[in-house]
């Protein structure tokens, strides 16, 4: 099976800077198409027909989920089967419990996902399978809890994932709280979930042990593209500024980022002695990097290290496919069919590009295995066909806030505020845009100061119309302090 890709819409103005929603066929056209499908499948009494979904960014496959859990193809509260380089278990900010599969996809992140499904109920046992680089937790079986702690306003948990939360910059010394608390503590909580965490390799022996503990239709199987070879953002950036080779990326890491060397590993990475901001690396390293900005290797290479890097050999990658393929086989011959099944490529930053095109066919192996139709791709979740009506008495110029693709905006007070319509009295200006972004709008005075209001794309709708007189409360703005 293949996923079905249909010409995605053509995105204005270009210098969309959260280019992950509308890209790879997920223009907004597309994503009401999907959903008019689901919609009317459900109309007829029956649940969606595809239940393999295929995504772009990770945090998306809540979309596919929430579907299941709501057309009743998922029993819940669920196992959460999880093969991913990453746990994807920080604290969650609060959700509103009765949110759309939209509303759900477009409000997580990407390294939260996991534990909204947990926070909402609907998930209580995560098996999270992950390859030899993973980092971020020890193998073994464990209890947590996760709660919304009313005193700070946020989920606190006594899970390692419960990282500190990054306060705002006018507290001094850049204050941090952590979210992590005792189990005594979050039990203090309301509404708290007590869930099971197992964190087994990504092997056969665990594949073999996992499927005889799982049910029907009470499993979600998700799966990260990331499993079979990862990087960084770090990476990415070597790669791109500094024009390091994946090679020399191995080498950086290995130098830079890995613990315990011994002699002889040194000597064969050729690290060398010399040093960049504390970090030992080679003088032609240093050299490719001098093309960098003050502080951004320093930078880079903290980004570097704080997350896995894995670039595996042709033979690895096929042998891993053939051994989820292979087990998804015998689930399916044994009866154990999950509830629903989601497939990321994690393409923004975390799945070296070299490896997109070999593993995208993973998700209709996935559903050839199960016997299921081709994968269905999660729509735009954060797209939005804006229409932005001047309601007002005077002229309006309208900005878009944010940075663009193609360097400086021509037309705006400050980079990354470029003007994209000037609207008459009553004229009204069709934009694609995305939830959470925001415009900036001023009345066109000769001689006067422009003094702006902003206008925020709210989440949950990917049709809304923006008018500017609700804005008019809102408090001016000079350009220097947007």
């Amino acid at each position: 099976s293949t996923i079905a890709r249909p010409t995605p819409r053509r995105v204005s103005p270009a210098m969309l800077s959260e280019r992950r929603c509308l890209r790879q066929g997920q223009g907004c056209g597309r994503a009401a198409c999907a959903l008019a499908a689901v919609l009317a499948a459900r109309c007829w009494g029956h649940a969606a027909a595809a239940s393999v979904w295929a995504s772009d960014g990770h945090g998306e496959a809540i979309f596919g989920w929430s579907e299941a859990w709501r057309s009743g193809e998922l029993r819940t509260p669920a196992t959460l089967v999880h093969f991913d380089t990453h746990a994807d278990m920080a604290m969650p900010r609060p959700l509103n419990a009765s949110a759309s599969s939209l509303e759900l996809a477009a409000r997580v992140e990407i390294n939260d996902f996991v534990t909204v499904a947990v926070a909402l109920g609907r998930v209580d046992r995560v098996v999270w399978v992950r390859p030899e680089w993973a980092i971020e937790h020890e193998h073994g079986h464990f209890h947590y809890a996760l709660a919304l702690d009313p005193a700070v306003g946020a989920f606190v948990s006594d899970a390692p994932f419960a990282k500190p939360l990054q306060r705002s910059p006018e507290e001094v010394g850049a204050l941090r709280m952590s979210l992590q608390r005792s189990p005594e503590e979050v039990g203090e909580c309301p509404r708290g979930r007590r869930y099971e965490l197992e964190v087994v390799p990504f092997s056969q022996e665990s594949l073999d042990v996992l499927a005889s503990q799982l049910q029907p239709q009470s499993f979600i199987l998700d799966v990260d593209l990331d499993l079979f070879a990862t990087e960084n953002h770090g990476c990415q950036r070597l790669r791109r500024d500094a024009n390091l080779t994946v090679g020399e990326i191995q080498r950086v890491v290995a130098c830079a980022c890995e613990q315990g060397l011994s002699g002889a590993e040194w000597d064969a990475y050729a690290c060398g002695d010399r040093q960049a901001d504390g970090w030992p690396l080679r003088a032609e390293f240093l050299a490719k990097a001098a093309a960098l900005s003050e502080g951004a290797l320093e930078d880079s290479l903290a980004l570097l290290c704080a997350q896995p890097v894995h670039y595996s050999s042709e033979a690895d990658v096929e042998a891993g496919v053939n051994m989820l393929v292979s087990w998804v086989q015998g689930l399916k011959a044994a009866g154990m069919l999950p509830g629903v099944v989601t497939v990321a490529e994690s393409t923004d930053g975390y799945l070296p590009p070299q490896y997109l095109d070999r593993l995208r066919p993973v998700a209709g192996k996935l559903a050839d295995a199960l016997g299921v139709g081709p994968p269905t791709w999660v729509p735009c979740t954060r797209c939005v066909a804006l229409s932005i009506v001047n309601d007002l008495e005077v002229p309006i110029e309208v900005f878009w806030v944010g940075d663009m693709e193609d360097g400086p905006a021509e037309g705006g007070p400050t980079e990354g505020h470029a003007l994209v319509a000037s609207l008459a009295p009553g004229a009204r200006q069709q934009l694609d845009s995305f939830s959470g972004h925001s415009f900036d709008f001023h009345a066109d005075a000769e001689g006067a100061q422009p003094q702006f209001r902003r206008g925020l794309v709210h989440f949950g709708e990917q049709r809304q119309e923006l008018r500017l007189s609700a804005f008019l409360e809102a408090t001016p703005q000079h350009p220097s302090e947007l």
